[in-house]
């Protein structure tokens, strides 16, 4: 039996095992990234509950569903064809363990006039939570939590079970101290060396936090949503949890170094959030939605969106999560937004742990976001192109956005998009990694003129072309091992300067906009190391301990990262290995200082100049070079994209054909299931 309880307890605890990251990263700087995501993968789902025709309604469907859950769960298969009666969409409202899933993203077709959710049964949100009460971690009455925690005490406790999720959140500080900074304060506050004094954002929207923000008004903008494991020692599965001064186990533990007992750390939980459900395997055409997003994940825990085909969204998010935590996105493809600013593809609004993986974004404005708090989240292996923005001429939006406060502890990797920033909009992030992506800085085209996407004409991007962009007030960011910038449009390092004009550099950190002012907490805080860029030579890859904040001082000192003593990176921050869903072949990992002999090219001339290709075939008219030194491959986002006849440069329609099976021999996530029908003995 004592065999048995260790193999229980490495389970539980899964942080006992080496990461990926050790010897690079300092602890206090990363977390166990292999748990975003569904626990356990995506399940299969075998069992069909209802066979639906294109004649259905929205109502039958909402039925089949409520029906499948009552059973039990399983499949509700919405076989091929448009469905023109289901208007309303479809909703999993306070379900469990039910599948909707269509013949193929190209043979099931909804053009709904509202949105598609999983979503609880009742309305846990920011403007009335639910079951709101306090926590504390008893063994530190005072200061700090520990990072890493995994047991708290809820003062008062009601309507929760062991398995659900709560929401963990803190109210934002009043001063800054030159540390960990979240906060959308809007008006001067204390500053205390080598912190500055205010404001911390220009327009403090309340996003998904709690309070009334803005001003120096109380906010909680941090948030964890984390799973109950026990309730007072009962680790049963479904158990009742209630009473005062409850001790509760979570997992995972806390993910951020700043929990602290003095900024009034609070919980609140919807009594009945949809647990383990998932959209598949079918297209939503968002033409005749007005404003909706597209399908929004509300209160919600190991939910998940695969195989979907989205197009024509003028709303704000396409895939959007809000209160939910362990959600997958992956093997997707997102096609033409609406062009303005709020035109998101996969959206983390209130998430946590979230996986978005193996996307294709075309034509979509920010295809992926952080738009609210967001912890522990993966953003990994996706590939975007024509980030369609027609609110500015030849303006070059960055892919990945941290736009809101909160944002912590995030991963990006993998990704092949034209690159990432950091505003100071809506407030503040910290602890962010972004490893091994090409980020090219540029993309092929902007947009020049036109009424909708239909009709845009497009010319070279003229501005924003940097491809790491870190405002003031954003902190500790780790930028290891990625491809940066474009020969030619990249010309600077890192000129420290403002952005004016058409800016050159490959970094820009720590500046203010707006009338905030610059922060030197940015670039002293920032760790770079292994990464490649045109300005010092594709070739030349920088591994310099000057660039890496050994020896910070203060409040600062206990997220000093010491400068690693070797130049081999890790495959992955992730994955222990390659995963299975990877094409047998393809190099692993695809990008890289260490990658050499890449396949990506680049096209000059004809009618895809500028585009990155993979063959020459696909430059009609022009001429390619290898692009970025020959460290990055091609990912199997960009593979499926290329291969179904997408342009390389992004501009022609929404492609018809997309399906998963089209394109993945792997369409289930393969992380490993989680052991069942363990019992353990303690001696």
């Amino acid at each position: 039996m004592k065999k048995l309880w260790f193999v229980l307890l490495l389970f539980l605890c899964p942080s006992l095992h080496a990461q990926t990251w050790s010897g690079v990263l300092a602890p206090g700087r990363a977390i166990d990234w292999s748990n975003a995501g569904v626990v356990g993968g995506i399940p299969n789902r075998t069992t069909i509950c209802t066979t639906l025709t294109s004649s259905a309604t929205s109502a039958q469907i909402n039925s089949a569903i409520a029906s499948c859950s009552s059973s039990g769960g399983g499949v509700v298969l919405l076989g091929a064809g448009t469905y023109s009666s289901a208007t309303g969409g479809f909703s999993i409202s306070g379900a469990s363990n039910v599948t909707v899933r269509g013949a193929g993203a190209d043979q099931t077709f909804l053009v709904p006039t509202s949105g598609i959710t999983i979503k609880s049964s009742d309305n846990n949100w920011k403007g009335g939570p639910l079951n709101l009460t306090t926590w504390s971690v008893p063994a530190h009455p005072s200061g700090t939590y520990p990072q890493g925690t995994n047991q708290i005490t809820l003062a008062t406790v009601a309507n929760l079970k062991v398995g659900n999720p709560i929401i963990l959140d803190q109210l934002d500080p009043t001063t800054d101290n030159g540390g960990i900074i979240v906060s959308q304060a809007t008006t001067a506050q204390t500053g205390v060396a080598p912190g500055l004094a205010g404001p911390y954002a220009t327009q403090g929207s309340q996003q998904s936090m709690r309070g009334t923000c803005g001003g120096n008004a109380n906010c909680w903008s941090q948030e964890q949503i984390v799973t109950v494991t026990s309730c007072n020692g009962i680790a049963t599965l479904g158990s009742a949890c209630s009473g005062s001064n409850v001790v509760v186990g979570i997992s995972p533990g806390l993910e951020m170094p700043n929990w602290t007992s003095t900024q009034t750390p609070s919980a609140w939980w919807s009594a009945s959030p949809a647990l383990n459900d998932g959209i598949e395997d079918l297209s939503v055409d968002l033409s005749g939605c007005s404003g909706c997003n597209g399908i929004n994940i509300f209160n919600a825990q190991n939910a998940w969106v695969k195989g979907v085909r989205m197009t024509n969204s003028s709303g704000e998010g396409q895939l959007r999560i809000e209160y939910g935590n362990h959600i997958s996105f992956v093997n997707n493809y997102l096609a033409v937004s609406a062009g303005g600013t709020g035109s998101y593809g996969a959206e983390a609004f209130s998430a946590s742990d979230c996986l978005v993986e193996n996307n294709i974004m075309q034509g979509v404005t920010t295809p992926q976001i952080s738009n609210g708090t967001t912890s522990g989240c993966v953003f990994a292996y996706n590939y975007s192109v024509n980030g369609f923005y027609s609110s500015s001429a030849g303006y070059n939006i960055p892919a990945h956005g941290d736009h809101g406060s909160g944002v912590g502890m995030v991963l990006v990797e993998g990704n092949m998009i034209n690159g990432a920033t950091a505003d100071n909009i809506h407030g503040t992030a910290n602890l962010n990694t972004h490893f091994r992506n090409y980020f090219t800085g540029t993309q092929a085209v902007c947009f020049a003129s036109g009424a909708s996407y239909a009709s845009a004409t497009y010319e070279a991007c003229n501005n924003n072309v940097e491809p790491e962009i870190i405002f003031s007030f954003h902190r500790f960011y780790n930028i290891i091992g990625n491809i940066l910038g474009t020969t030619g449009v990249n010309t600077t390092y890192d000129s420290g300067t403002q952005i004016n004009g058409v800016p050159t550099n490959v970094y820009g950190e720590g500046y203010g906009n707006g009338g905030l002012p610059s922060d030197p907490n940015v670039r002293a805080t920032l760790m770079r190391w292994g990464n490649a860029d045109p300005v010092t030579g594709f070739n030349s890859p920088r591994f310099n301990c000057s660039e890496v904040p050994a020896a910070l001082t203060g409040v600062q000192a206990t997220l000093s990262n010491p400068c690693p003593s070797s130049d081999t990176l890790p495959a992955s921050f992730y994955y222990s290995s390659k995963p299975s869903w990877w094409p047998s072949g393809k190099p692993w990992p695809p990008i890289g200082p260490d990658v050499s002999s890449g396949n990506l090219l680049s096209c000059s001339g004809g009618t895809q100049n500028g585009s990155l290709v993979t063959s020459s075939a696909q430059c009609p008219g022009g001429t390619t070079a290898v692009a970025a030194g020959g460290h990055a491959n091609s990912n199997p986002a960009m593979d499926c994209y290329i291969s179904l006849g997408g342009l390389p440069n992004g501009t022609g329609g929404a492609l018809a054909n997309f399906s998963e099976s089209s394109c993945y021999t792997q369409t289930v996530s393969n992380k490993p299931q989680p052991p069942t029908n363990l019992k353990a003995t303690v001696n």
